[in-house]
């Protein structure tokens, strides 16, 4: 009778763990850029950022919700960081933008991009998906 090694610390077998390991490549088309769901976040906040002057920190921070944090507390590497990545509010905060994008924040930054404003809605596709 063969056995299945578990690991103690985690309780997974090394199948499962190897599972949790698939990567998402996916790549998307914004305007006529085609990027990766880190850059897309980046942009997509940004360029909203840029249409909304008078948007205010908690503006941005309620249109997508979990993606935005104040730059003096936002000091790891899970934020962009940079004052060129940064998002100056009408209110003269700086806003980091979050870097970490699994397939359901990307799917979240997108709902939230089109429900904040109708240009959006449509123009932010997936282009081309690969998995590792």
């Amino acid at each position: 009778m063969a056995t299945t090694a578990v690991s103690k610390k985690s309780k997974t077998t090394p199948a499962q763990a190897a599972e949790k390991r698939v990567t998402d490549h996916t790549k998307f088309q914004f305007g006529d850029m085609v990027l990766n769901k880190r850059k897309l976040a980046l942009n997509v906040i940004k360029d909203y950022a840029s249409n909304h002057p008078d948007a205010t920190s908690k503006d941005l921070q309620s249109a997508f919700p979990g993606m935005l944090k104040e730059a003096k507390t936002a000091n790891d590497r899970h934020f962009f960081i940079g004052k060129e990545n940064e998002i100056k509010t009408k209110d003269r905060k700086r806003l980091r933008i979050w870097n970490q994008m699994t397939g359901e924040r990307i799917n979240n930054l997108i709902q939230s991009a089109e429900k904040a404003d109708a240009r959006y809605k449509g123009k932010i596709k997936p282009v081309a998906s690969a998995t590792k």
